[in-house]
């Protein structure tokens, strides 16, 4: 081929290449006018550069979902921490308000036993142990000689008589309680007020069953009735007279079938006991001059 045909033939691959790319622009024009500016050649040519941003950033994204969920439950975690902190400081706000309302009941009902005793010499004290092996036995006070009481004192609380005292410290008492299974030592003098007078008898025993004093050696057990009211008769002089103990609530005949037993709703709570009051009878307040 001569060499002006190599140049015609070059001009014609021009114009080929000059007219292929004013198609294109036109078309490429027509078409993003008519799809709002999305190029379709773009669309095609996006999509696995899509395709390899999910790829390449999915560990990414896991991560960061990871991170997040990890970040929840930690916090998650925290205000429930935060929370049973605040349901255990209300639980023990709780308990505590209950145990200082027991206490103040507890304070008046001495309060009102003093009230009620101003003829007998008394001191109040606090129990400072009551040992689980003779819960229903023995408490230990914070009174003893220094502060006049002496061994054969009663022992009051709240409403009623709980027992006596058995030894003594400088600083401290023993009271063995009416529930006592000690027979040898929780014996009472009681006197009973009947519609017909007073009848007299002793405490002998105590009924975990019932949770009732029981009484024996009644003078006339069939003048007792239920209701009748029961307190120390102060014979023998081991307690002062007057002091209640409780109300009757049935009679029963005893295993011989030849007396009867008093059965007695106690005044006094032996559970819980916080405070008492130790009675001295009024020989023993003249001989001691008080506290």
């Amino acid at each position: 081929m001569n060499k002006k045909g190599k140049i015609n033939k070059k001009i014609l691959i021009a114009l080929i290449t000059i007219i292929i790319i004013s198609v294109t622009s036109t078309v490429t024009l027509l078409v993003r006018s008519n799809t709002k500016g999305i190029n379709p050649l773009q669309q095609v040519s996006d999509a696995p550069i899509g395709l390899v941003d999910k790829v390449l950033y999915a560990p990414v994204h896991f991560f960061r979902s990871v991170t997040t969920n990890i970040s929840e439950v930690a916090n998650t975690f925290e205000e429930n921490a935060k929370l049973k902190a605040k349901l255990d400081d209300y639980q023990n706000l709780k308990v505590q308000s209950r145990n200082d309302a027991e206490e103040i009941a507890n304070l008046k009902h001495e309060v009102d036993l003093q009230a009620t005793l101003r003829e007998f010499d008394k001191t109040t004290a606090n129990v400072i142990n009551r040992s689980p092996d003779a819960w229903q036995d023995i408490i230990v006070i914070d009174k003893g000689k220094s502060a006049g009481v002496e061994v054969d004192q009663a022992v009051m609380s709240g409403k009623g008589l709980i027992g006596r005292v058995i030894s003594v410290t400088n600083s401290s008492a023993k009271v063995e309680l009416l529930t006592s299974s000690n027979q040898n030592s929780n014996h009472f003098p009681i006197k009973i007020t009947t519609k017909d007078g007073d009848e007299m008898g002793l405490l002998t025993n105590y009924s975990n069953k019932d949770e009732l004093l029981m009484a024996s050696e009644i003078t006339s057990p069939e003048k007792v009735s239920v209701g009748d009211v029961v307190q120390t008769s102060g014979l023998g002089g081991g307690s002062p007279a007057d002091l209640l103990v409780g109300v009757v609530e049935r009679i029963d005949p005893d295993k011989m079938g030849l007396g009867r037993i008093v059965y007695i709703r106690p005044f006094a709570k032996f559970y819980g006991l916080q405070f008492v009051t130790v009675i001295k009878s009024k020989v023993q307040a003249d001989a001691t001059g008080g506290e």
